[in-house]
């Protein structure tokens, strides 16, 4: 690597600068005991004495640090060459970093701390389980779930919140749905509303158009789902479980949160058995609502908003 040299180099004036301290240790003790007991042999004795023990002990201590080095290098080392993508990115990340340190320009050294250490703590959340994924990004990240999924899928909308599904992103997700369906892959989704006029006719074209596509169409109203149950979530194959982060009172969102982590995923799968059991099949209460609420009085009603969901 570029900076074996200059680092064995610091190294070897540091074990100079420790050897030393350790004679003069040594020899401020000999003088002591030779003060204090007159005996030159032996205040001389034990002097090197203890200036051998201490070089010892420091021999020690640096063979157990290299040992852990040489532990962790080698570890590296084996990781990296049975990874094509890590043998190429880790010597560059090494080499730019030591290259940006060693120019001693402090901005640009701190800007890239900051980056390998954002680098390193976003690794750790993808070894525990989850990606935290921006607002911008989390359409692709959901479409790119369902495109892969092969058995079931699961999720939630909640009506008032967004125009999603009647934009040019909502209705290609919604392609993507029929698309599954067709490999047959079973999709249940949950309209979650406060109140049937919150089914406007826009939405319940929505409903309907997904409930004949195949889709397993619920409807659950709030006042029956505990706070614990009101997320805009999906679940994907039982495998992956998504929370997008919903801004209150807005029609936007923070960003989501994917998890593989199986404590995670189980716990979503019991938010999910929770919520259908409060909801009803979409259809009646589609049904319903038309036997209470004449057409044309729905026309005047239906200003409500649209839905949003995974």
């Amino acid at each position: 690597m570029k900076d074996a040299g200059p680092r064995r180099a610091a190294g070897n004036i540091e074990f100079l600068k420790f050897v030393l301290v350790d004679a003069v240790g040594a020899a401020v003790i000999g003088v002591v005991s030779w003060v204090v007991t007159g005996d030159h042999v032996s205040s001389f004795l034990l002097s090197m004495v203890t200036g051998i023990l201490i070089l010892l002990v420091e021999l020690r201590y640096q063979l157990t640090v290299t040992r852990e080095e040489l532990s962790v290098a080698s570890g590296l080392q084996r990781d990296s060459l049975a990874d094509p993508f890590l043998l190429q990115q880790v010597p560059r990340i090494v080499h730019g970093y030591t290259d940006v340190a060693r120019t001693g320009d402090a901005f640009f050294t701190d800007r890239a701390r900051e980056v390998v250490s954002h680098c390193a703590a976003e690794v750790v959340r993808l070894q525990e389980g989850y990606i935290e994924v921006p607002a911008k990004e989390v359409f692709s990240y959901v479409k790119r779930n369902f495109h892969d999924t092969r058995h079931s899928v699961f999720g939630t909308v909640f009506v008032q919140i967004s125009d999603f599904w009647f934009s040019g992103g909502g209705r290609e997700y919604l392609q993507e749905n029929f698309e599954a369906i067709r490999r047959g892959v079973k999709v249940q989704r949950v309209f979650i509303i406060d109140d049937l006029t919150d089914l406007t006719l826009d939405v319940q074209d929505l409903i309907r158009r997904q409930a004949e596509g195949g889709i397993d169409v619920r409807v659950a109203f709030t006042d029956r789902l505990t706070p614990d149950l009101l997320h805009d979530m999906g679940i994907y194959d039982d495998k992956y479980a998504v929370y997008v982060d919903l801004i209150p009172g807005s029609r936007k969102t923070r960003g989501a949160r994917f998890y593989r982590d199986e404590a995670e995923v189980r716990k979503a799968k019991q938010i999910r058995d929770r919520i259908v059991r409060e909801s009803e099949p979409a259809l009646e209460v589609l049904d319903r609502l038309v036997q209470v609420t004449p057409r044309s009085e729905a026309v005047r009603e239906g200003v409500g908003g649209r839905a949003r969901g995974t």
